[in-house]
């Protein structure tokens, strides 16, 4: 397993945390940006479910904007 694909994972499982929310999808935000984008597109493209599509496609976006 790849830290890519376990930060898909916990995207995918999000509504099964009992913690708070926002700041793991903050730390999230911020693993993503540090880590391989290729490598995260690719797990993305292929484990990710829709919900999970859209919140790395909205950080990919963020990011180029920024």
């Amino acid at each position: 397993m790849t830290k890519e694909f376990l930060l898909v994972d916990l995207v995918n499982n999000f509504d099964n945390l009992a913690e708070d929310r926002d700041p793991i999808l903050a730390r999230v935000r911020e693993r993503a940006r540090q880590g391989n984008r290729t490598a995260l597109t690719r797990a993305v493209k292929e484990y990710g479910m829709v919900r999970t599509r859209k919140f790395f496609n909205a950080l990919a976006v963020d990011t180029h904007a920024s």
